[in-house]
């Protein structure tokens, strides 16, 4: 079983305003990596959006009982992905065609068909 906590840390050192004392899920963690998503989106930080998306992909594969990191990445992150429009550019060139597909109900949860459609038609333009 990995450090999830530790790992996260060492590739996000951002993430240094979160008391780590208070963090006892992964849903904890995730719930503050959206929030930096949010500010990196919102700074254009090229550098830190791509890690975010890594260590996601990273929890995603390695998602076990009884923490589950993958839900937690999939309830805290990958469900408001496509709420607000400036994260849009970010989606298309981090998170597959494919992923998108295969995480359309996440995706739309938060969100209807239409704009679905309308960003799966995006990938490859």
């Amino acid at each position: 079983m990995i450090d999830w906590k530790q790992h996260t840390q060492k590739q996000i050192p951002e993430i240094v305003n979160v008391d780590f004392n208070t963090i006892h899920i992964p849903m904890d963690l995730w719930i503050e990596l959206n929030f930096l998503f949010d500010k990196a989106i919102n700074q254009e930080h090229e550098d830190l959006i791509k890690r975010i998306f890594t260590e996601a992909y990273f929890y995603l594969e390695y998602s076990n009982k009884p923490n589950d990191l993958g839900t937690a990445v999939a309830l805290a992150f990958i469900e408001h992905l496509l709420d607000d429009e400036k994260k849009i550019p970010y989606v298309l060139k981090y998170f597959s065609k494919q992923d998108f597909i295969n995480y359309k109900a996440i995706l739309m949860y938060h969100n209807d068909e239409k704009k679905y459609s309308r960003i799966l038609a995006l990938y490859g333009k």
